[in-house]
């Protein structure tokens, strides 16, 4: 859930309002420490409801016990009022914070479990930080952020539009040019000059635990960090490794499909070979790992330690849909 600062102002002024009261009503008032018995289960009842409110996870998942104890000090619940909470969440973090660039000092951070942040300190040294609450002190910058888990996402037209319809009626001319857009990322023509459409989805895995014979999460989001910050890329990974992946699989995709002539893609196993040799490409299972294709986009020109070297632990393209050009009827190509 992200807040907004007038949301977290509004919180902290009714906390702090309700206390101002009760120490009102106690020491004003002599002689009616009665109302201890209802003020403070009041207070904390209300304390309870929207601390399950705002951070719902917390109740579902255990918080991080590092976070907790060896990175939240007492002062926290102080530092909370002088700074305001950032929040990470689906790989994201609000407020904006990568495109700052006098960037504000971060003392509280909430990752929820399906994320993961890399902090960096002044001298160069980093963290990897896990689901829960962490004090993050002085002269501490968050570098990157991940959703772990599954990613997926989509490189052209979506499965149920087509590229070749007109604007219908219905349609806003926001929603239109959006579809177009997706459609010219991926137009490429046969060899007989016919256009053809794909719709390409793309999933891989960012772990946050390496399995038998994997490297761990944390030493694979560490070297994933160190190679964007030899690039000067900073912020949330799935954009960027989405900008990188996209550029590769329609470059494979327009150089392979190019070559058949329409009738060709007819035939059974075709498209499928195409799919296999793509995967075959951008597959780590050679170990032309995904940091030394990075490097060499970035033209960045440098000797990559092989020990340095990571490599996703799952990563497939998936061909959803086809749209051939029609001669005279419509013809659509459906694969899966």
């Amino acid at each position: 859930m992200q807040r907004t600062g007038k949301k977290d102002v509004i919180t902290l002024l009714l906390f702090l309002g309700i206390i101002i009261i009760a120490a009102i009503i106690l020491l004003v008032q002599a002689g009616h420490a009665g109302w201890l018995f209802f003020l403070v289960p009041t207070w904390l009842v209300f304390g309870a409801i929207s601390f399950c409110f705002w951070f719902p996870d917390v109740i579902s998942q255990p918080l991080n016990p590092s976070g907790i104890f060896s990175r939240l000090p007492f002062i926290w619940n102080i530092a909370g009022f002088l700074s305001p909470l950032y929040i990470v969440q689906s790989g994201k973090l609000q407020r904006d914070y990568f495109l700052l660039k006098n960037k504000p000092r971060i003392r509280l951070l909430y990752i929820y479990p399906d994320s993961a942040a890399v902090i960096q300190a002044k001298d160069g040294q980093k963290w990897v930080l896990q689901s829960g609450f962490h004090y993050l002190g002085c002269h501490k910058e968050i570098s990157l952020c991940f959703k772990t888990g599954i990613n997926q996402f989509v490189i052209g037209p979506l499965a149920e539009e087509n590229p070749f319809d007109q604007k219908r009626s219905s349609e806003s001319y926001t929603a239109y040019h959006s579809r177009r857009l997706r459609a010219q990322k991926v137009k490429t023509y046969t060899k007989d000059s016919r256009v053809i459409f794909a719709s390409l989805r793309v999933v891989y895995l960012l772990s946050s635990s390496g399995k038998q014979g994997e490297e761990s999460g944390n030493d694979l989001f560490q070297k994933i960090s160190a190679d964007f910050q030899q690039m000067n890329r900073e912020g949330e990974l799935a954009q960027i490794l989405e900008e990188y992946f996209t550029r590769r699989i329609i470059d494979l995709w327009i150089a392979k499909i190019s070559q058949l002539n329409s009738e060709e893609i007819y035939k059974d196993g075709e498209v499928e070979r195409i799919m296999v040799e793509i995967n075959s490409a951008m597959r780590n299972s050679a170990r032309p790992s995904a940091r030394q294709a990075l490097h060499q986009e970035s033209n960045t020109v440098e000797d990559n330690d092989p020990g340095d070297e990571w490599s996703l632990p799952f990563f497939r393209v998936y061909l959803d849909m086809l749209w051939l050009q029609p001669k005279q009827d419509s013809s659509v190509v459906k694969r899966t």
